[in-house]
């Protein structure tokens, strides 16, 4: 049975149809925003079918249906008056993925040996198809704003649910065009300013201070990263 969230849908097997969002289209038409004027579609990587419908990307008959449901995304978002995709690339689907290795471990009745969904890919793979992801969203919205969790930065490094993230993020670098736009969101910034009992906080002392020099220091090393991307030049300027 499938979850009826929609990033949960959105990567895999099973074509969206039309009628199954059209609802959700005519509540973003009507809804009141107030002060709230950047709103984004959250979209994952995963499978939220357990791992029972997880695309091939090596296959064009399952990324075909990746594609689709992209369009699909991107039409939600121009028609609801959303700025784009909030972008999560953690593929933590059906994984038990905090692990020292940065091996997916399973609980005792999934299978064994598998690797994260795109950790089985090769790097020309995931870049080719990074950009055909990206083209297919901007034939339906070109000014589409794409903000990442984690992208280029040393977390991809090791990092099991991050495994072949960077790749298929080059290929979306190398694909966009203005007025598209990459953001990124670096995730261990959203934890700046939270007081020490709130939520990710339990390991430190003091929380997560959200002062000026903390944020400006994260600014830097965002855009030092840059040397991480396939195109350091297209990656300062989208």
């Amino acid at each position: 049975m499938l979850p009826a969230f929609l990033h949960e849908l959105l990567w895999n097997k099973v074509r969206i149809p039309d009628e199954a969002v059209a609802q959700t289209v005519t509540d973003l038409k009507s809804m009141r925003r107030g002060t709230l004027t950047d709103n984004f579609l959250i979209v994952g990587m995963m499978d939220g079918a357990r791992g029972m419908l997880t695309p091939d990307l090596t296959k064009d008959e399952d990324w075909f249906i990746i594609e689709q449901n992209a369009r699909l995304a991107a039409r939600i978002c121009r028609e609801g008056s959303l700025k784009g995709f909030w972008f999560d690339t953690e593929q933590y689907s059906y994984y038990r993925w905090r692990t020292d290795s940065g091996t997916p471990e399973f609980e005792a009745d999934k299978p064994q040996g598998l690797h994260f969904p795109l950790g089985k890919d090769s790097a020309e793979v995931l870049r080719r198809r990074g950009a055909a992801w990206i083209k297919a969203i901007q034939s339906e919205f070109p000014e589409v704003k794409i903000m990442t969790t984690f992208a280029w930065s040393p977390d991809a490094n090791g990092y099991g649910p991050l495994t072949g993230v960077i790749p298929f993020l080059d290929g979306v670098l190398e694909g966009i065009e203005s007025p598209g736009q990459i953001i990124h969101g670096h995730e261990n910034t959203f934890y700046f300013g939270h007081a020490k009992g709130t939520t990710h906080t339990y390991a430190t002392e003091n929380g997560f201070p959200g002062d000026r020099n903390r944020y400006a220091s994260a600014r830097s090393e965002i855009r030092g990263w840059a040397g991480l991307s396939s195109s350091p030049e297209k990656y300062n300027r989208f």
